[in-house]
């Protein structure tokens, strides 16, 4: 793939990624108008609602578990979009430096036409991972939505009274929501739920993934001045340049942890009851799902399973171009320039650059087999609770 091709690749994404999150105002901008600076706390209020009202959903059924885990599923995932847009409206500041920071070097990268190849490389499987979750959360949240308003069309038509007027979710409320202004109030801040969903979801995850590439191109640039070095220029300025991104990356490296950490700890808990409980309602209703809900069913499953694996895999990849590194440190010609050698020891007893989730656990490809063990561990848990109930 030409260089051309790649760069429009990664401008694509980073494109539809800003897209996602400015709508939703979590796009780091400067000098922020007071609109856009609200439309976070907006998206809060919607979502909560929503969340209040299923939780009144899962209280009511909670002895009955093939009903709750129908709830389960739409509930947590109200609530990962609510704690995506905290933790970046809590360290918004910090995001901003990150983001910027991030893309300068990133940018100075692209402009040199020998690292811009060499920096692209990946973007490819990078994108595509995060564009599978456009479809998936699209089409899933589409049938949330479309679902009430054609069971309303078909009790018209087949003049069914009283009219049953559904909400997208399946929420309970403690209060009566007659047709009228204040149905239509609940469905519009059910519906404005579900856009936060999307553009949430995607973006944030996508953000991680972009995050994650940009600190892996900045390794490439510092291992390539080590293995290729300029002969006009003194190695030593070289390794001192390089000392000094690396602590840069370190510091980004933090504030990354700061930032996304709760939500790896938060997706780690709960995307493998949301997996689970999706796997459960194929096993036990196979022969009475509707095609609607086949396609909410299995979308969501593949949703699930992408987003797990875009964080895990973003964390190993980033462990490994940091072994990378350090294995182009090695290969310097140091050993017969004693007055880089003390430098290259220091530099060589650096531990990989890797993530970690609230200090719990690395971020790694290890933690996406975890979820799905754990799954599986749930899931035939709740197989003998509900042959219990």
């Amino acid at each position: 793939m030409s260089g051309d091709r790649k760069c429009s690749e990664y401008f694509a994404y980073r494109q539809t990624t800003k897209v996602l999150l400015y709508t939703m105002g979590l796009w780091p901008v400067k000098n922020p108008s007071l609109f856009y600076r609200l439309l976070p706390y907006t998206c809060i209020f919607v979502s909560s609602v929503a969340t209040f009202a299923i939780l009144g959903f899962i209280l009511h059924h909670i002895a009955h578990v093939p009903i709750l885990v129908k709830g389960m599923s739409i509930g947590t995932s109200l609530m990962s979009g609510i704690i995506k847009i905290l933790c970046l409206l809590i360290h918004r500041k910090e995001a901003a430096n990150l983001h910027y920071i991030l893309d300068k070097n990133f940018s100075a990268g692209l402009s040199d036409k020998t690292l811009s190849k060499l920096i692209l490389s990946g973007i490819t499987t990078v994108r595509q991972l995060c564009w599978t979750l456009i479809p998936t959360v699209f089409l899933t949240i589409g049938v949330y939505i479309v679902t009430p308003i054609l069971n309303i069309i078909h009790q018209k038509r087949h003049s069914i009274h009283p009219v049953k007027y559904s909400l997208i979710y399946p929420g309970v409320y403690p209060w009566n929501i007659p047709y009228g202004i204040i149905y239509h109030i609940h469905f519009i801040i059910e519906t404005l739920a579900s856009i936060t969903i999307f553009c949430v979801t995607c973006g944030v995850d996508a953000l991680f993934a972009y995050y994650v590439f940009q600190i892996i191109g900045q390794l490439r640039i510092m291992s390539h001045r080590l293995t290729h070095p300029n002969p006009q220029e003194n190695m030593g300025l070289v390794i001192k340049r390089c000392v000094e991104e690396y602590e840069l990356l370190l510091l980004c490296r933090d504030s990354m942890q700061k930032i996304f950490g709760p939500i790896i700890l938060w997706m780690m808990g709960t995307n493998a009851v949301v997996l689970c409980a999706l796997i459960f309602q194929l096993s036990q209703q196979v022969k009475h799902i509707s095609v609607g809900r086949w396609i909410l069913i299995i979308s969501y499953l593949i949703l699930k399973v992408t987003q797990t694996y875009i964080y895990s895999w973003s964390g190993s990849s980033l462990i490994t171009q940091s072994q990378k590194y350090r294995q182009a440190i090695y290969e310097t010609d140091w050993i017969s320039k004693p007055d880089t050698m003390s430098s290259i020891v220091i530099m060589l007893s650096q531990k990989p650059l890797h993530l970690k989730a609230c200090r719990f656990f690395i971020v790694s490809i290890d933690m996406f087999v975890v979820i799905l063990n754990t799954t599986i561990s749930y899931y035939f848990l709740l197989q003998t609770l509900a042959q219990k109930s």
